[in-house]
């Protein structure tokens, strides 16, 4: 009967894997001004063919709409803003935006509009290009403040999402200084702000776009490119992004591999029981987030009435192992 019971449980688990691999895509959300929201044909395309190209499950969101010209057949959910700035300050283009002081990510993401609203996994933030040329305060100088207004920003997103995955990228540069001169001290800040991050035991990430591949001709006009230059973008996320989402695909599959506890009923309705267990016990989805913590379990019933049916894995301090609420 033991026997049967572990073939049962890890046949279980490999079906709630597979479950979980085709129907719960990653939510990556490319966040920005309009190097992200840019659709002619902008390096959100070239990105999300890379990824589903390698075999990951991704769906990209946000605010805004916009599906690349090339390559066809993508995901155009995005949070990138033409004009925008890191805020708090507006962007010059406000007007465009309705005047009203909104034009800067630091606004969308203290009235969660667009944003944090959209549950993401991941974020892929790039913005300070409009700082430097289109910053309504005068007063206010990027060159030295700048990154300190982006770190500003890096935090209060992890305030809002405390298990986000961050990927923050420094500014590409401008046509006439390929070399990246106009933004090197805002550059040479973003590292220590990820460091920064990462040493608060937070997933955060850096992308070097002003690594000196750019050349002239990737240039559509002083800050946007061609197809060439947003396929040299894709190629830099990629690169940092694609581990990313492997060791989230891990997270879930790790999460089902250690089955040393005896949960019951699976699939379940209204609560679930562990047997021979006893106490902290974690209830959390496939990603990581714990959705319920018991300090002291000495296995009575868990009501499960507050969750939304789906796959959960419990986690405790004998093993993990997934059930399925419906």
């Amino acid at each position: 009967m033991r026997i049967i019971r572990l073939l049962f449980n890890s046949f279980l688990s490999l079906i709630i894997v597979g479950l979980f691999m085709s129907a719960s895509p990653v939510k990556v959300m490319p966040t920005g001004d309009s190097l992200t929201g840019m659709n002619t044909p902008g390096y959100r395309g070239y990105l999300y063919k890379m990824l589903k190209d390698s075999g990951f499950v991704v769906d990209f969101v946000g605010g805004d709409n916009s599906i690349p010209t090339d390559p066809l057949n993508t995901d155009g959910d995005n949070s990138g803003f033409g004009g925008y700035v890191i805020g708090p300050d507006s962007s010059a283009l406000d007007p465009n935006h309705g005047g009203k002081g909104t034009a800067s990510i630091t606004w969308e993401l203290e009235h969660d509009e667009n944003i944090m609203s959209k549950g993401a996994d991941v974020m892929i933030l790039m913005i300070g290009v409009n700082d430097f040329w289109n910053n309504k305060n005068t007063a206010y100088n990027p060159r030295t403040v700048g990154a300190i207004r982006l770190d500003t920003l890096v935090e209060k997103i992890y305030r809002f999402s405390h298990n986000i995955k961050l990927i923050v990228s420094n500014l590409t540069p401008a046509r006439w200084n390929l070399a990246g001169a106009d933004y090197a001290i805002f550059n040479a800040g973003v590292p220590a702000i990820v460091q920064k991050q990462k040493d608060k035991g937070r997933n955060c990430y850096f992308v070097n776009n002003c690594k000196g591949d750019l050349v002239t001709s990737d240039y559509v006009d002083d800050i946007h490119f061609v197809s060439s230059g947003y396929q040299k973008l894709a190629k830099n996320f990629y690169k940092v992004l694609a581990p990313v989402l492997k060791s989230i695909t891990n997270t879930a599959t790790n999460d089902v591999k250690s089955s040393k506890i005896n949960l019951f009923p699976n699939p379940a309705t209204d609560n679930i029981t562990i047997k021979d267990t006893a106490g902290k016990i974690e209830i959390a989805i496939f990603l990581g987030q714990t959705v319920r913590l018991i300090k002291n379990y000495y296995g009575e019933p868990i009501g499960l009435n507050d969750l939304s049916s789906g796959v959960y894995v419990v986690r405790t301090e004998n093993g993990s192992f997934p059930f399925v609420k419906r």
